[in-house]
């Protein structure tokens, strides 16, 4: 079961503040259940790729009036943004008063170390390294969060009276998490050709999108469109 945070989610991320059992079959003398007992756990693999089938988007009513878009433009693909791109995400550099890059240069080394991203929903693995250096920055020790989006909390002092639970644990991951992908269509290719081992060479830059590789109304696969296509002078 899942119980939506009062109607529509803002971003994709807000799944982790959904229930994942009936929080009203529960009788209140349950000693012994924790967070993780009934709510969505991002650590978990097997939630994190739910963010490989799941979506709050509609890509016919973002950016562009074609009811038959199927594409989210502008979004940072972490498998390949380098980590000065990831720090300018919001809450990711500057957060508390901090500026700092540790935890872009920590995402970069998880991915490295792994090969790569399988979904966004993997972000939420990067917790080695000091606090700064972890997603989950806001659920080591520092207190209830003011005005952190919330199931219940009180309208005059913003808070919700738990601290360093799940939501604090979340908060960077779903800030972000409508604005990171795992998947690119837009590539830029540095190409090279030459005769021969040591014969003439040239150099191109090329942009290639291929959004549109896929089966039309007749069947037939579409070919990747050349965006941009430029010579690069040799190197001297």
């Amino acid at each position: 079961m899942i119980q939506v945070r009062f109607g529509k989610f803002n971003n994709i991320g807000e799944i982790g503040m959904s229930f994942r059992t009936n929080v009203y079959d529960i009788p209140q003398d349950a000693y012994g259940l924790e967070e993780k007992d009934i709510r969505v756990d991002l650590e978990d693999y097997t939630t994190q790729q739910l963010f490989k089938y799941l979506t709050v988007f509609d890509p016919g009513q973002h950016g562009g009036n074609d009811p038959n878009e199927t594409r989210i433009k502008g979004r940072i693909n972490i498998n390949t943004a380098p980590w000065y791109v990831i720090a300018q995400l919001p809450w990711v550099s500057k957060r508390d008063g901090y500026d700092s890059n540790s935890l872009a240069k920590a995402i970069v080394k998880y991915r490295d170390t792994i090969g790569g991203f399988e979904s966004i929903g993997q972000l939420n693995n990067v917790v080695d390294g000091n606090d700064l250096e972890r997603i989950d920055y806001y659920a080591l020790g520092d207190g209830d969060q003011r005005g952190f989006p919330d199931l219940n909390n009180n309208s005059r002092t913003k808070l919700d009276g738990v601290a360093d639970d799940f939501e604090e644990r979340d908060l960077i991951f779903s800030r972000i998490s409508d604005l990171v992908t795992v998947r690119s269509d837009v590539f830029t290719a540095y190409i090279l050709v030459r005769i021969g081992t040591d014969g003439p060479q040239k150099r191109v830059v090329a942009i290639l999108d291929r959004s549109g590789v896929r089966p039309d109304g007749t069947g037939d696969v579409k070919d990747v469109k050349i965006v941009a296509l430029h010579p690069v002078p040799d190197p001297r």
